[in-house]
């Protein structure tokens, strides 16, 4: 079925590629972008940053060509916070980026990650996957669940413990559960507050919170 499909390594040369990819379809459509009516001028720095820490490593990340069609998935790690009882205002405006949306959508991430090392030892080995996306005209294929497949493989021949993620959309939390990964820590978006206020409503589609999910690869 995805005969017309080419699988690459990504690396530097499909920098261009993958940002313009991540900036026009994920990044906008993202249930939690678009929850904050993000544009592409609020999140290219963020996305910039985290699409290099994928195809930087010209080892662990894939893209997906189709004519003009593009896929991208990474890797990387992160620190410490409690949310239920914390206003996360402060963080927000301490964060890296000069754009507050992507501020408020790397703290997030960021937190909800930050019991990585507690959830799964801190002497583990663990392949980040950071991105799972697929152009629209292309779902329903199986090229989610065959990614995130290539994903685990890689993990098991680079020897590492566990391949984990932090799933923000309930598509992606779905395809996950699927493939074996189980939530160990999760964020409703409710009780992540600026200044009281949650920071992420009204998502399209329906998702209640992020996810961070890990599966484990060595026995």
């Amino acid at each position: 079925m995805n005969k017309d499909l080419r699988f690459e390594t990504a690396t530097k040369k499909h920098s261009k590629d993958i940002e313009e990819y991540i900036l026009a379809e994920f990044g906008t459509n993202e249930p939690i972008t678009q929850s904050l009516g993000a544009t592409s001028a609020d999140l290219c720095d963020f996305y910039h940053d985290l699409s290099e820490s994928g195809y930087s490593h010209e080892k662990y990340s894939t893209v997906v060509y189709d004519k003009d069609s593009k896929y991208n998935d990474s890797d990387k790690i992160p620190p410490e916070i409690d949310v239920g009882k914390h206003d996360i205002a402060e963080e927000i405006s301490k964060g890296p980026y000069k754009q507050h949306k992507a501020n408020q959508i790397f703290v997030y991430i960021t937190t909800l990650e930050h019991r990585q090392r507690q959830l799964l030892g801190n002497g583990s080995r663990v392949l980040k996957l950071d991105i799972l996306s697929v152009s629209k005209e292309y779902r329903g294929r199986g090229l989610a669940k065959d990614l995130t497949r290539r994903a685990i493989e890689m993990a098991q021949a680079e020897g590492c413990d566990w391949i984990a993620t932090s799933a923000t959309a309930a598509a992606s939390q779905a395809i996950f559960e699927k493939m074996g990964f189980k939530a160990l820590y999760e964020i409703p978006y409710p009780i992540f507050r600026e200044h009281g206020v949650p920071v992420f409503q009204n998502l399209h589609d329906g998702c209640t919170g992020g996810k961070f999910m890990a599966l484990r690869v060595k026995q």
